[in-house]
């Protein structure tokens, strides 16, 4: 049979049955087609894919291919045992070179793809085996050479295992010669799951080393694992290599009992001892092998263990570096708030300043408006007493002491402008003073970090390199010259081969303390830089506590200085009041006087022309006529001089009189309107009469 044909018909049935991929007939080495295939046909021995099998990496790492490869065996064999009747001396593992098929890329190397297409030879043998519907209709869709093929691989398989149909109702058994399925399970966990929360950007190149030290750690679980399967293999050749010697030794008795009595047959008995010696001897190599293999599970137990300890140290340095982090924001968010209350402090005296130069307008207003009303009442009064020059003496001074007032509030108010923008200067000196400090520790933090970037990984990786894919090579290599040359070894071969391991294990230690002392040198340097961090931040918080307490002090006094300027407008606005209410109170009893005058001066106009009637209408004789006459002239002489004054101050009061009614109810203004024409009529016919009379 061609193995070319054989790897492509197997290659397109695989196709056609898993859900994954498949290209080429070395993808199969992945393990992950071979497994899916299985799961999808006997779902009940294969199953949990997804946490058996590792899905990532797998194409630059043939550990990791293995190790996936073993989860598979493992199932195979339990499954044949339960359900294919096979025996228990039947094993996947001893039939096959896991090794080679997971080291083989290409189709170049010829022995590892004879291991693989054996292994894929025996997946389709139970495939076809099981009995399932849908794995025969496969088969019955593929061309008519594969399906020739793929018959002739199922059939040879079949006689050279003496493997049958699967039995019904087969439960699958996970006990079988202690072959759990846990034992080879990598995790298919991110790297990225155990990183710490609140991934800030700082705490970048702290995750990516933390990830890596984290694939490191699974490729050696997935080192310890092949380490767990060879240990398992050596202990399955152990029992086949006892279970030989007992053959032997019945044979040999056999042999004894039946050459008793016939002496010539010594020289049989001589081989067969010697037989039994060598299979003494490698009985005791491999139990040997067994050890080494233990001893160096336990260094990589303890070299995992120590990787965890150090992934916990770096989590942890990498928690510190979060909370300092977190530290400095709240910083920066407080000083940012000190800067905002400052800011409103600034805006609020501000708006205190806008509103004593509208107070101090507002006053300017009433200084304008109270001259004015001083000017018209000194033209009204004209000499009318002492009084006048007095009253404006007291105006003036009045006046000259809200201008005084009025500077003095100006003064106070440049001086606080001045004090706030000095303040405002020092909380600009600070906030660059603050991130001036705060510069220099996040540029040490940042060479910290870089630097532990570059020595972690860099001594993990020689320990990993050094300890990890080397050793493996040299254990499967010298376990694979065990087993082949096993009776024909000889004590040099034992001495060479147990100093190389010697001198592999001390080139290991050396690397590991190497390494270790490369770790505690970037520890302390890691220290000190902390230390000289930690000294950069205190003093620059000391700094900052001085400022806020300047600030402070200087916000107080801007207060104080505020205050007393709000007082002293308060009390230059209740003065202005009482100015104001006294010149109103004295207008307002002004504009009494000038109304009774003008009342006054109606009741006699009417008096007047009361007389005036009863004398027309009354039929008095020449004499009384005559002094008639004369006293209504003389009365009129007397009304018309009163009118004329009445008339000046009447027209001398007109702007103010104009005035008061244009503020009034609307009845207001109809009665002084009306009064206002009785009145100019009274006066115009009291000044015909008196007039006439004359004449």
């Amino acid at each position: 049979m061609d193995p070319s044909k054989c790897a492509t018909a197997l290659t397109n049935y695989i196709q056609k049955m898993c859900s994954v991929p498949l290209t080429q007939f070395e993808e199969l080495a992945y393990g992950i087609h071979l497994y899916d295939t299985l799961a999808k046909v006997v779902p009940s021995f294969f199953t949990d894919a997804s946490t058996k099998l590792q899905s990532e990496g797998l194409e630059g790492s043939w550990v990791l291919r293995k190790a996936n490869l073993l989860a598979l065996v493992t199932d195979m064999t339990a499954f044949a045992r339960s359900a294919l009747s096979a025996s228990d001396d039947f094993d996947v593992m001893r039939l096959v070179d896991v090794t080679a098929a997971a080291k083989t890329t290409s189709s170049d190397d010829v022995a590892g793809a004879g291991e693989l297409r054996s292994l894929a030879e025996m997946v389709f043998a139970m495939c076809v085996l099981s009995g399932n519907q849908d794995a025969i209709a496969v088969i019955r869709a593929l061309p008519k050479d594969d399906q020739l093929v793929l018959n002739q691989s199922a059939k040879r398989v079949m006689g050279l295992y003496a493997l049958k149909p699967s039995k019904k109702g087969a439960a699958p058994n996970n006990n079988n010669n202690g072959a759990s399925s846990s034992t080879a399970t990598p995790t298919v966990a991110s790297p990225a799951g155990r990183l710490p929360p609140g991934g800030d950007a700082s705490g970048l190149p702290v995750a990516g080393e933390l990830s890596g030290l984290q694939h490191q750690v699974q490729q050696l679980r997935g080192e310890l694992r092949e380490r767990q399967a060879q240990v398992h293999e050596l202990e399955g050749r152990i029992d086949l290599a006892e279970r030989e010697k007992k053959e032997s030794q019945e044979r040999y008795r056999t042999l004894l009992e039946s050459t008793e009595e016939e002496r010539g047959t010594t020289q049989s008995e001589k081989v067969w001892a010697a037989q039994l010696s060598k299979k003494d001897d490698n009985i005791r190599e491999l139990s040997t092998a067994v050890q080494d293999m233990t001893s160096k599970n336990t260094i990589l137990k303890s070299r995992v263990e120590s990787l965890e300890d150090s992934l916990d140290v770096q989590r942890k340095a990498a928690h510190d570096a979060q909370e300092q982090l977190h530290q400095k924001a709240e910083e920066c968010r407080e000083s940012q708030k000190q800067l905002e209350v400052l800011q409103d402090r600034y805006n609020v005296t501000m708006n205190a300043k806008k509103e004593l130069n509208e107070e101090v307008s507002a006053l300017r207003n009433e200084v304008e408006l109270m001259k004015a009303r001083q000017a018209v009442r000194g033209a009204q009064e004209g000499g009318a007493g002492e009084e006048t020059p007095s009253r404006r003496r007291r105006d003036e001074d009045t006046t000259n002491n809200l201008e005084d007032e009025n500077s003095l509030l100006k003064e106070k108010l440049n001086a606080a402008v001045a004090e706030l923008r000095v303040l405002r200067h020092q909380q600009q000196q600070l906030s660059s003073h603050t991130t001036a400090a705060a510069t220099p520790a996040r540029s040490e933090r940042c060479a910290s970090r870089a630097l532990e970037d570059e020595a972690s990984p860099e001594a993990a990786r020689v320990m990993l390199s050094s300890g990890g894919s080397l050793g493996t090579s040299a254990a499967d290599d010298s376990l694979e010259a065990t087993v082949v040359a096993s009776g024909t070894s000889e004590a040099d071969n034992k001495a060479l081969h147990e100093e190389g391991e010697q001198s592999r294990l001390s080139a290991e230690l050396a690397n590991a303390q190497k390494a270790l002392s490369t770790r505690d040198a970037r520890i302390v340097e890691l220290e000190k830089n902390a230390s000289s961090l930690q000294s950069h931040f205190l003093r620059a918080q000391q700094e900052l506590e001085e400022m806020k307490q300047s600030v402070a002090t200087e916000a107080s006094a801007d207060a104080q200085a505020l205050s007393d300027a709000k007082k002293e407008s308060d009390q230059l606005r209740k003065q202005n009041g009482e100015l104001l209410s006294r010149i109103t109170d004295r207008t307002e009893a002004t504009k009494k006087e000038q109304a009774i005058l003008v009342s006054t001066v109606v009741q006699y106009g009417h008096k007047n022309l009361l007389l005036q009637q009863r004398q027309l209408l009354g039929g008095a004789g020449p004499s009384d006529r005559s002094d008639g006459t004369a006293s209504s002239a003389k009365g009129s002489g007397v009304v018309g001089a009163m009118a004329s004054s009445v008339m000046q101050g009447w027209f001398m009061d007109a702007p103010a009189r104009d005035a008061t009614e244009i503020s009034g109810s609307f009845l207001t203004k109809q009665r002084r309107t009306v009064e206002r024409g009785l009145l100019d009529r009274f006066l115009v016919s009291s000044t015909s009469s008196s007039s006439r009379h004359h004449k």
